[in-house]
């Protein structure tokens, strides 16, 4: 695919009619749906950097849908290390103010073990 998107023969409108043709062919039901973008994601993740670019409004509606998942996947796991960090410095900030490790873990619901590896990472 990546060979015809790089290739002079076809023009920019061709391929995307081919896009959407292929899109209009591809009305999955929402379990197949699901499954489909389990496949396609890591394959789009691999090749996006070496994929012509589109537009956004140049997607077809199932590539757009992609796109906007592997988007939303990363902004989901941007937040979550966003709040372990927060934690981490909320634990070593209690950690400096002498609290013990009970209420810590029964404030930030970390296991005493996690909390232990914090306390040799801040010394």
């Amino acid at each position: 695919m990546r060979e015809i998107l790089k290739s002079d023969r076809y023009s920019h409108t061709e391929i995307l009619a081919v896009f959407y043709f292929i899109d209009y062919l591809l009305r999955l039901p929402k379990e197949l749906t699901e499954k489909f973008y389990d496949k396609m994601v890591p394959i789009i993740e691999k090749e996006v950097k070496q994929m012509v670019q589109f537009n956004n409004e140049d997607l077809s509606p199932t590539m757009e849908a992609v796109f906007t998942r592997i988007r939303e996947e990363g902004e989901r796991k941007g937040i979550e290390q966003g709040i372990e960090k927060g934690i981490e410095k909320v634990v070593l900030e209690m950690l400096k103010e002498g609290l013990p490790d009970d209420l810590i873990t029964k404030v930030t619901h970390l296991d005493k073990e996690t909390i232990e590896k914090l306390r040799k990472k801040n010394r």
